[in-house]
């Protein structure tokens, strides 16, 4: 046999195999944070290991001839934002459409492309409209290359994070800037790096947030300088030798805990009681199912229009289980609202 890593590369979801691990390589701060504090995961049997993303290196498509594609005036500045679309849902607080539209409204000559939402989509067409279609929402796709030509800065989502997107921007050399409705309770929810990805500004005060995307989009020189400086850390953090070094680092600390199996039981960290943590990642969870499970089959319109519990009743499951069926039921069944319908 030999040693076993586990990758914590979903590390804001629920997951097992923890124990089976001889250690737990975590993408960023926050998972390995989790691991410790709610998974019962001790430190020595943890590694951290960023994701590894090339330096883009190879030429593009022209600023000019990618704007002209998007329908962008050449001499307009692009914010971008890539991102699936239940990572703007199920926010408490400010709403990621209408707060950029807040920032366009106040500078005729930006426009913010955004990949992942569907078209004709609320509140995505609203804020459209109100900024004289200056925010554009595009589907999701692959072929980024046009987006990443004519963007000149780059807005994480929210209230979820986009680490892969935010990383790509980075190795683009676009400066990137996050806001966290979260205050710092929930770094799980988002880039959860101790701030070595936005590193214009990533913070709770959404004041400050649309300052930073304002000044950034109005100062070419700052964008450079910030946008440098996010390229280094992929350069040296996220390929190349630096990020070997960490990859060697992690095989070595397998090998140890592989080597040192049979010294003894680790005891348990204590997991604790539930945070704001907790609510923040059921709302996320619940967001998410709404957005990616919406209900298809053909019991989908009357579970829909029902409490969870009538709607159990009404299909039939026995009293015994009504309960752990109510509990299993997707998100959606909560949320919908709509007359009674008697079985």
């Amino acid at each position: 046999s030999s040693p076993v890593l586990l990758l914590n590369h979903a590390d804001h979801v629920f997951w097992l195999g923890a124990s089976a691990a001889d250690l737990v390589v975590s993408i960023r701060d926050a998972g390995k944070t989790l691991c410790l504090t709610r998974r019962g995961v001790h430190e020595r049997k943890t590694a951290l290991l960023p994701i590894p993303v090339p330096p883009a290196s190879s030429p593009g498509p022209s600023t000019v001839a990618a704007k002209q594609r998007l329908g962008i005036p050449p001499d307009s500045v692009v914010i971008a934002t890539i991102a699936s679309a239940h990572k703007f849902a199920g926010s408490t607080g400010p709403d990621f459409a209408n707060v950029h539209a807040d920032i366009l409204d106040n500078n005729p000559s930006f426009y913010h492309v955004v990949v992942g939402v569907p078209p004709g989509s609320e509140p995505w067409d609203s804020a459209s409209a109100r900024t004289n279609g200056r925010l554009l929402t595009l589907k999701p796709t692959a072929d980024l290359a046009d987006i990443w030509a004519a963007a000149d800065l780059y807005a994480d989502s929210f209230p979820v994070a986009s680490l892969t997107s935010v990383l790509e921007a980075m190795s683009h050399g676009l400066p990137c800037v996050s806001f966290d409705p979260f205050s710092g309770s929930s770094p799980v929810l988002r880039l959860g790096d101790a701030g070595q990805m936005a590193l214009y500004y990533e913070g709770a005060d959404i004041g400050d947030y649309e300052a930073a995307l304002t000044r950034l989009g109005n100062e070419p020189l700052l964008r450079q300088v910030a946008g440098t400086k996010a390229f280094g850390v992929i350069r040296d953090r996220h390929w190349g030798d630096g990020w070997r070094d960490l990859l060697e680092a992690a095989y070595a600390a397998a090998r140890r805990e592989y080597a040192a199996d049979g010294a003894g039981p680790i005891e348990p960290t204590p997991i604790g009681s539930p945070t704001a943590l907790d609510r923040n990642l059921a709302v996320s969870q619940a967001a998410q199912s709404v957005a990616q499970h919406a209900p298809d089959l053909v019991s989908g319109p009357l579970l829909s229009a029902l409490p969870r519990r009538r709607a159990i009743q009404a299909i039939g499951v026995p009293r015994e289980r009504q309960d752990r069926v109510r509990l299993a039921l997707p998100a959606w069944t909560m949320f919908a609202v709509g007359r009674t319908v008697r079985a």
